[in-house]
């Protein structure tokens, strides 16, 4: 099998159409089409990068079907243009927006037996589009990151019952100093906490956040089965898909820091007052 790259350059205000629109109808109609990744991401300009799997044999359709498709779809949409503004990061200028832009990075051919180390980014990339419906900002990305996040920690605490070795698993964030920015949004992030610990099942506008607790559940009970230590084995699952979370949403350093300062404060506040 193979990877085919496009990067799909718009302003992130557009990602939400893009996604809806765009991706999501393609993904549905194409059978030529395995899987399918997208990360936000902001090199040569605010794009989405669409990989997409498929049999070697259907390369070449499967790349003239994704080009005919989506330059009409960015000729329909009537997309805004983010104006380029200067001086410019870098030394080239920003791609326009509203295109595709093809060889930015190289296709990936992949064996049958690697597919389930793609699997993770391809459940995840499913959950981004069906969750990512509205206008997308700096806010939402972290709020929908911070979902996925306390998610995971849900499904590792009812495994693990024990709130000293939960906190073992998460990084510690001591050299994260919060910044006004981060302690305005503390107090939403604490209540997202309780909601999430507290709810058994999610009600439909938030299932993709059910389909995301699932997919935890199953990576950690089929990890159990074959790790005879618990707690490594944990680390390992819950910094490989919070990594991969970080990635697939363009999320930087400074934003990383904060997502794991709000998981610790979080939960030291619920532990506490659940006491």
């Amino acid at each position: 099998m193979i990877w085919l790259s496009v990067s799909l350059f718009s302003s992130k205000a557009n990602w939400h159409h893009v996604l809806s629109n765009a991706i999501a109808p393609f993904a549905q109609a194409n059978n030529l089409l395995k899987g399918y990744k997208v990360e936000f991401n902001y090199l040569s300009g605010e794009n989405i990068r669409l990989g997409l799997l498929t049999d070697l044999d259907n390369e070449d359709a499967l790349a003239t079907n994704a080009d005919i498709y989506l330059k009409n779809y960015f000729e329909k949409a009537n997309l805004q243009k983010a104006p380029i503004k200067l001086p410019v990061d870098g030394i080239f200028m920003p791609f326009t927006s509203n295109t595709i832009q093809y060889g930015l990075y190289p296709p990936v051919t992949i064996g049958l037996n690697d597919l389930d180390r793609h699997t993770l980014s391809i459940n995840l990339s499913k959950i981004i589009v069906t969750a990512l419906q509205d206008e997308i900002d700096d806010e939402t990305i972290i709020t929908f990151a911070f979902y996925l996040q306390i998610s995971l920690v849900k499904v590792m605490y009812k495994l693990l019952n024990d709130e000293d070795l939960l906190l073992a698993v998460i990084p510690s964030t001591d050299n994260f100093k919060a910044d006004d920015n981060a302690l305005s949004n503390l107090s939403l992030m604490k209540e997202i906490t309780d909601d999430v610990i507290q709810t058994e099942e999610f009600d439909s506008e938030l299932n993709w956040l059910n389909d995301w607790i699932g997919d935890c559940k199953t990576a950690l009970l089929t990890a159990g089965k074959t790790e005879a230590n618990t707690i490594s084995n944990m680390k390992s699952i819950y910094n490989l898909r919070v990594q991969t979370v970080y990635s697939h949403l363009g999320i930087n350093m400074h934003g990383r820091d904060m997502l794991n300062y709000f998981v610790i404060k979080s939960l030291e506040q619920h532990f506490l007052v659940s006491k």
